[in-house]
């Protein structure tokens, strides 16, 4: 009966473990999916009204302006970042890498305008302070994984003879213990990946506030601006 109830335990710590993250992992890539989506829905919708708008219409220009927006958006798949944001990303040599880095820690830094530049928000401009933060955030993600992987792999170590196991049942009962088991697995998976999510912001931040900027790209994009006046001035001629 021990060996059933260990073999019982086992089975549903991994099923738990693996659909919990199997979840995570969904609702992410769905989410994804689902704001490229929204945003090229947007850019048509815009291409689409300054096709049905007069040159003589005042709002011209201010759609015009939406739609490059939306346009940097598109491309960059970030929603809501401004235009001056995905042009600097998308001006650094390791573009894909930048805009991933933005997606993960744009929440610790802020963009310079003068500088055109990220910059480390307050909290986070001392070195040591971010590696401490972050160095300590991981060591939580460890501990708490461990915590919430230990029904999995050491429930015989801590409960060789069952005796939380029975004590937790004759408290409540064998449903009462599942619920217990499978709410702290879940609880300890949530805090673990919450210090690992704080741990990797940091981590992509560092990388971001770093400027590489491709020359080739920068030349690109002063021509697409000489290129952008050209065709309003012919616009509103």
């Amino acid at each position: 009966m021990d060996h059933i109830v260990q073999i019982i335990t086992l089975v549903v710590s991994i099923l738990t473990i693996a659909t919990a993250l199997f979840s995570i992992r969904k609702f992410f890539l769905e989410n994804s999916i689902n704001q490229r989506k929204q945003l090229r829905e947007d850019f048509d919708g815009l291409l689409l009204a300054l096709e049905n708008t007069s040159k003589d219409d005042s709002n011209r220009d201010n759609i015009l302006d939406l739609a490059e927006t939306k346009k940097y958006q598109l491309i960059v798949g970030i929603p809501k970042i401004d235009r001056g944001k995905a042009q600097y990303l998308l001006k650094q040599k390791d573009k894909t890498g930048k805009i991933d880095q933005y997606k993960r820690g744009s929440s610790l830094v802020e963009f310079s305008k003068v500088e055109d530049k990220f910059n480390f928000v307050d909290g986070f401009k001392v070195g040591w302070i971010r590696a401490i933060k972050k160095w300590g955030s991981l060591s939580l993600y460890g501990i708490f994984f461990l915590l919430a992987a230990s029904p999995v792999f050491f429930w015989n170590l801590f409960d060789p003879d069952l005796e939380i196991y029975n004590r937790i049942v004759s408290q409540n009962s064998v449903e009462g213990f599942w619920a217990i088991l499978i709410t702290s697995i879940l609880m300890f998976l949530f805090l673990a990946f919450t210090s690992l999510n704080y741990s990797t912001k940091i981590y992509f931040a560092e990388k971001l506030v770093k400027n590489e900027i491709d020359k080739k790209a920068l030349k690109l994009g002063v021509k697409q601006k000489v290129k952008n006046i050209v065709m309003r001035k012919r616009d509103k001629g």
